[in-house]
């Protein structure tokens, strides 16, 4: 079996992760009163990175959330709509998006059934009970799909400097 190398974007966290702490312990003006978010950046990614490289069987789903651990609390310190901003206030009404994601991917295991190129899901440890090619489990991945999609879609609205987003929620 041959040796799993670690993933590069950890040794990209840990430069980000050292170099900002070095910003902050030398006060090396004006870096290190900004040096929070790259350091808790650096070290959730660093951290990721571990834990997928030692044990990908078991956290691989890690890789699935990973946009939204990052982006909705960003999105939510920038001051766009985020589900952090929602669950705070008491605001439910972002559970549509969740619920929305679980019927477009009901749609999409529908017409991957019965198409000529289609692909076949080989989840472990939740690799039964199918419906259309997809284990029941699997349908729970939609879930924070839609989450993640919305974190996404609100983080590109903010580089691209629009303010309204037309959405109800």
């Amino acid at each position: 079996m041959p040796a799993k190398r670690f993933p590069l974007y950890g040794f990209a966290a840990l430069v980000l992760c050292l170099s900002a702490w070095a910003l902050s312990w030398l006060r090396i003006e004006p870096f290190y009163r900004y040096s929070f978010f790259p350091l808790w950046l650096g070290y959730i990614l660093f951290v990721d990175a571990v834990v997928l490289w030692l044990y990908p069987h078991y956290f691989f789903g890690l890789t699935w959330l990973c946009i939204v651990f990052l982006l909705d609390p960003l999105n939510n310190v920038l001051g766009r709509k985020s589900t952090l901003a929602h669950i705070v206030g008491k605001d439910w009404r972002f559970v549509v998006l969740p619920l929305a994601g679980l019927c477009c991917g009901f749609f999409w295991e529908m017409w991957n059934y019965y198409a000529l190129p289609k692909w076949y899901y080989t989840v472990p440890y939740v690799g039964f009970w199918k419906i259309f090619e997809m284990p029941l489990l699997g349908y729970t991945g939609y879930l924070p799909f839609a989450v993640e999609l919305f974190a996404l879609y609100q983080f590109a609205l903010f580089v691209s400097g629009q303010k309204e987003d037309y959405l109800a929620i």
